[in-house]
């Protein structure tokens, strides 16, 4: 049994939609079908639900929209024997849709809450769809069986929860192709919906692939497949046709955005492989993500980049290991997400996002503040900055590689600010800080050197 999973894109227009149905329609047994929203409806809905928020009155006209949109997709693609209860179904989600955004305007506040309920009708909506688009296929509410709860304030995965309900829906062998929304999901508590972050599509489909017992886990999008680089600046990039879950799992984290990466974990725990797909380019093969490298091996894989990241650069020695541990600590405490650390040329350092900038830099003066008359360990901030990270696998075993890499980024008068390496049974990779305005120049001139 497969999982197969179709993003905004791919249920964006009529014409992906019926790429959706010629693929799943294919199938030679039921499969289970995980669809996001239709392409771009997300965002829709929330600034449409901040509009209302703000008294402005074109949420109305943006409502109608959305709605028309909706029903013209129904009317083109939905049998004609379907086609009066999915309308119906869908314009009473609408309907209640609309009287969220009448209370929004009315009090001229958005809860989280309530924009959490806002945004999951576009999986409820669009997973009714392409459940009746398809032949013999069923729905299945996402809200009965992805369940999230309460963690210091944030709404995370009740997983065992989840797996125990998963296991139960879809156990034995299926009659029909299954249709259900990624991304939302119901605090097991509260019974409030709630959601798993932008890109839950993706991971919703992992979890239902664990606890089903899936053969495989499809994720079908608008890309060929992982990259070695962004195509949109390296014009000879080409497809990475097998990439190990370790590997995946770094590109995603330092910048490639094909997959969700959470989505990982329970497919590498449960060793299900995972095939990245393009559901406009049914003949490509794709990228096949799976066990881990062979030991002995070396390759590099590919390479991902970070724009708008910052650094906080430590001055001092490695005896300040444990300060820049307190300064992560009191950056967390603050909403700052620490998108990576590491060593450079022997000194500790800490990556954020550029948007943080003006909070870190007042947590920073306020920890400046505690430090010793000596002012060990006075972080340096340099803002404006794009991370590119070289991944693979025995990169120490390719002769003089990460030397070269470096060498290159020099010879081309491309200015390092910071370069990390890190080389461990887990995870092989190789960072590099430029200044943002030289990031595109640096991504090709280190794919040019690996490649």
């Amino acid at each position: 049994m497969k999982v197969l999973k179709f993003g905004g894109t791919s249920v964006g227009t009529v014409d992906s939609l019926l790429n959706v149905k010629n693929i799943v329609d294919s199938l030679e047994e039921p499969g289970i079908v995980v669809v996001s929203a239709l392409g771009g409806l997300t965002d829709g809905l929330i600034s449409t639900a901040r509009m209302a928020a703000d008294g402005d009155e074109g949420f109305r006209q943006s409502m109608k929209l959305m709605a028309q949109r909706h029903f013209d997709i129904i009317n083109t693609l939905v049998p004609r024997e379907h086609r009066s209860d999915v309308r119906q179904t869908v314009a009473e989600f609408l309907s209640q849709l609309e009287d969220i955004y009448m209370g929004v305007s009315l009090i001229g506040c958005l809860p989280d809450k309530v924009l959490n309920r806002i945004v999951s009708f576009g999986e409820r909506m669009s997973s009714i769809m392409v459940a009746n688009i398809l032949r013999d296929a069923e729905h299945a509410d996402p809200l009965d069986f992805i369940k999230t709860n309460k963690e210091y304030g944030r709404d995370v995965l009740a997983a065992g929860q989840t797996r125990k309900l998963i296991g139960e829906r879809f156990a034995g062998k299926l009659p029909r192709t299954v249709v259900t929304g990624g991304f939302i999901s119901r605090d097991i508590y509260t019974g409030e919906i709630t959601n798993l972050g932008r890109g839950g599509s993706d991971f919703t489909a992992a979890l239902i692939a664990e606890a089903a017992g899936a053969e495989v886990l499809e994720i079908w999008t608008d890309v060929d497949g992982f990259m070695t680089a962004d195509p949109r600046i390296v014009k000879d990039a080409r497809v990475i046709d097998f990439m190990s879950y370790t590997e995946s799992d770094v590109l995603c984290r330092h910048g490639a955005k094909v997959i969700y990466t959470p989505t990982i974990r329970p497919v590498r725990e449960a060793g299900i492989p995972m095939r990245v797909l393009n559901t406009h380019n049914v003949e490509a093969p794709g990228t096949l993500i799976g066990a881990e490298a062979p030991a002995g091996g070396s390759g590099v894989c590919g390479l991902a980049c970070m724009k708008d990241v910052a650094l906080i650069l430590c001055r001092c020695n490695a005896a300040s290991e444990e300060r820049m541990q307190q300064l992560s600590s009191l950056l967390t405490k603050h909403g700052i997400e620490t998108v990576c650390g590491g060593r450079s040329l022997g000194k500790p350092f800490l990556a954020i996002k550029n948007a943080d900038a003006d909070m870190a830099g007042k947590v920073l003066g306020d920890y400046a503040g505690s430090c010793n008359a000596e002012g060990d360990c006075m972080p340096v901030f340099v803002g404006d900055l794009s991370m590119i990270t070289v991944v693979g696998h025995g990169l120490d075993n390719i002769d003089g590689l990460r030397d070269n890499l470096e060498k290159s980024l020099a010879d081309n008068d491309i200015d390092m600010v910071a370069v990390n390496h890190s080389a461990n049974d887990n995870e092989d990779f190789s960072e590099f800080f430029v200044p943002a305005s030289g990031s595109a120049d640096a991504l090709k001139c280190l794919h040019s050197c690996c490649f």
